[in-house]
Order: structure tokens, then C-alpha cells, then sequence
């Protein structure tokens, strides 16, 4: 993640700045808790699945000095899987499932999702001399799902098609476990949703992970 402003310290009007404002990019995949990718009939492209984060406020609790506290605030999370099968989400009969693709070429199948976000992370910033730009943090990240798509590009015999559908029976709350770990304005990030993208039994039973 690029935070969006220093973390440094030494003030004592400014006691804390546990900082989630600021934007973030990370690979995605999919899992079912033991394994990656290829879960449940689902293959997606690694190099390609990502996701993209752009926080814009927040709101810091101090537990201990300068050192520790609580962050929550606001955000808006994209996430994209790219399936690696000439395949693409559909809804049939009130169950979203993957049907197959009649064209060749296929240029791309994608599913794309939207959420809201709210994080609740506990953040450790120990000192060191006169330097608290070393950071750690852990927690969760809940998710109001606003948007699913699915889109897919391929060719059939006369021409180039779109395959365009929304909804998808998307879960509409998620709960992500995240921890990160950073040094100023910049931080690693590993994120996994111990629950499923789609409404249980209403969709393909895949989880998503990404680390960015």
C-alpha cells in the first residue's frame, strides 16, 4: 500500500497518526482455505487477478502513547479475477455458475467486483531512537458489495462479442482478515476472506486472497 502521508512522530499535538488513508494494488487468487486457484471447477489467470484500493478517510484511536492504537476509516476496493478457460459467469435459473463460450477466439473473461469498505486494525509503531516510521498491523476489513460484473470478449464466425451480465448473487458482506507490515509511506499487505465471494449455494464456493 502507498500511504498518503509520513508516519513519522515526535509531536505531542499529533500523539498518533495510524494512518489507512491512501491507495494500494495487490495480486488476487482464489482458495478454498488449503489450496490456490483451481478451486471448484474455477481457474483464473495469477499474472492478471488484482485488486485496487483507494482509502480516503479515517479515524484514529490511541490506546498506548505513540506506539499503539486503533484504525478504522473508509475505502473503495476493485477487485478483478480473470479466468483462464474460455468460460464466463453466468445466472441460471437463480444460481450463477460458468458457462462455456461458443466463439473462438476468446480475448478475455473476467469478473469484476465493487465494495465499500471498513477497517478495524490494530497498529504497533515502536520507537526507536527518535524514529517511529516502522509499522505492523493486523486486523479486519469489512466489505459492502455495491457492483459484480461479468464480462467476457471473444470472436465467433462473423464477428467480435461482448458477453455482459451483472449481480451474479455476489455475498453482499464481506470480512477480510489483513496484516501488514511497513516502513514510512510504504507497506505489504497479505489479506484472506475466510468466506465466499458468492452467497452460499447460490454460486461456485471460492474465497479470495491476495498479497500487494
Amino acid at each position: 500500500i502507498c500511504r498518503a502521508a509520513d508516519r513519522g512522530r515526535g509531536s505531542s499535538d499529533n500523539p498518533s497518526r495510524l494512518l489507512w488513508v491512501g491507495l494500494g494494488w495487490g495480486f488476487l487468487n482464489v482458495t478454498d482455505g488449503n489450496q490456490l486457484n483451481n478451486i471448484n471447477g474455477v481457474s483464473i489467470q495469477s499474472e492478471k487477478a488484482n485488486e485496487f484500493y483507494f482509502n480516503l478517510a479515517e479515524k484514529i484511536l490511541p490506546i498506548y502513547r505513540n506506539n499503539l492504537g486503533i484504525t478504522t476509516g473508509l475505502g473503495f476496493n476493485w477487485k478483478t479475477f480473470y479466468l483462464d478457460t474460455d468460460q464466463y459467469f453466468s445466472e441460471v435459473n437463480g444460481v450463477t455458475t460458468l458457462q462455456n463460450l461458443s466463439g473462438s477466439p476468446v480475448y478475455y473473461s473476467r469478473l469484476r467486483m465493487f465494495y465499500i469498505t471498513v477497517p478495524l486494525l490494530f497498529e504497533w509503531q515502536p520507537t526507536v531512537g527518535s524514529n517511529r516510521k516502522f509499522f505492523i498491523s493486523a486486523g479486519v476489513v469489512g466489505g459492502v458489495n455495491t457492483m459484480a460484473s461479468s464480462k467476457a470478449k471473444y470472436k465467433d464466425a462473423s464477428a467480435v462479442r461482448y458477453h455482459k451480465e451483472k449481480d451474479l448473487n455476489a455475498a453482499p458482506i464481506t470480512l477480510d482478515a489483513m496484516a501488514q507490515i511497513g516502513y514510512g509511506s510504504w507497506s505489504v499487505y497479505a489479506k484472506y476472506s475466510p468466506y465466499g465471494i458468492f452467497q452460499s449455494q447460490k454460486g461456485p464456493e471460492i474465497k479470495a486472497v491476495s498479497l500487494g
